[in-house]
């Protein structure tokens, strides 16, 4: 397994979370967009922790990328603390 530095990260901000591009999954958010990790346009979906930015998969149908992650163990990326 990669440290978490030295894995992909996605790049430019990440401005504004809204419902169809943001989801809960082990109590951190988690950012689906069709970019790749230096900003650029993707066909396929790429879904990033919010906190770290780092990629945590990529797929063509968002539904399964969700369904994917969400069965995921994050606890390797930490705590992150409360949004509210």
């Amino acid at each position: 397994m990669l440290a978490i530095e030295d894995c992909y990260k996605y790049e430019p901000e990440i401005k504004r979370l809204t419902k169809s591009n943001s989801f809960l999954a082990s109590g951190r958010v988690i950012y689906v967009v069709k970019k790749e990790p230096n900003g650029k346009t993707s066909k396929s979906y790429q879904a990033y922790d919010h906190e770290s930015k780092v990629l945590l998969g990529s797929h063509y149908d968002k539904d399964f990328l969700i369904s994917f992650i969400v069965k995921q163990d994050l606890s390797c990326l930490g705590e992150q603390q409360a949004l509210f």
